[in-house]
């Protein structure tokens, strides 16, 4: 048996979520055919197949990064705010339901520049599983993307998004909001001159998973494969894989 689970973007609309899963679907068996695990990211979806049980289970292999190539002003500062908005998403989007764990926000840095986040769990896994793979997450922060104006990581249960500029649906964003709890963050101190607006979606994501059989994926089940697709704007990728 395989098991295997789609999960689209909390901002996603319908339309584009399917679509999404669909071909994220037609991808791996276009380019991981004879693989018994595969995962790939769009910017709309995940879509990973395994042959061992993943229902429930907090998983961070495999791992990619993206970064923007563009480098920010005043890296310390950037880093404050950031790690302040990091963290308060972080505890918004791990206390979701199981229809969903996605949280949205952003901050100022300054009087000119804002951050935009993005943070999402698979809606399976436990409220403190969430937490630790998305803080998991954030510590990658500093190695793929420290000083850069955007960066992703994506892991088998989680992904971390941020930009300078906005690039998340707000109406889809907006079906849930809650205040910004106030906690140290998990990525470096609070500024106190940032303020951050959240936004936490319990509804607008689409989360499939399903246990099938091998045959019905066309798969020989030999050995693992990773695929990403996926846009920032003048990206590098480093993906890994088992």
């Amino acid at each position: 048996m395989a098991n295997a689970i789609a999960l689209c973007r909390g901002d996603a609309s319908s339309s584009d979520c399917f679509n999404c899963i669909n071909s994220a679907n037609a991808e791996l068996r276009d380019r991981c055919p004879n693989q018994r695990e595969a995962i790939i990211w769009y910017d709309y979806c995940m879509f990973r197949y395994t042959n061992h049980s993943i229902l429930g289970k907090m998983e961070i292999n495999p791992i990619f990064y993206k970064w923007n190539e563009n480098n920010v002003r005043s890296v310390a500062a950037f880093n404050q705010a950031l790690g302040s908005l990091f963290n308060n998403l972080t505890n918004m989007a791990s206390s979701g339901t199981s229809l969903g764990k996605f949280a949205t926000g952003n901050t100022r840095v300054g009087p000119s520049q804002t951050i935009y986040a993005l943070l999402q769990c698979t809606p399976d896994v436990k409220q403190i599983d969430c937490s630790a793979c998305l803080s998991q997450a954030i510590g990658l922060i500093p190695e793929c993307c420290n000083g850069k104006q955007g960066g992703r990581v994506g892991m088998a249960s989680c992904n971390i998004r941020f930009d300078i500029e906005r690039f998340y649906n707000l109406t889809a964003a907006d079906s849930g909001t809650m205040p910004t709890p106030a906690s140290s963050p998990s990525y470096s101190p609070p500024s106190n001159n940032t303020t951050t607006t959240g936004n936490k979606s319990n509804s607008s994501q689409t989360t499939i998973i399903v246990s099938v059989s091998a045959v019905s994926f066309v798969l020989l089940l030999i050995s693992s494969c990773v695929f990403i697709i996926s846009r920032l704007r003048k990206p590098k990728l480093k993906p890994q894989s088992k």
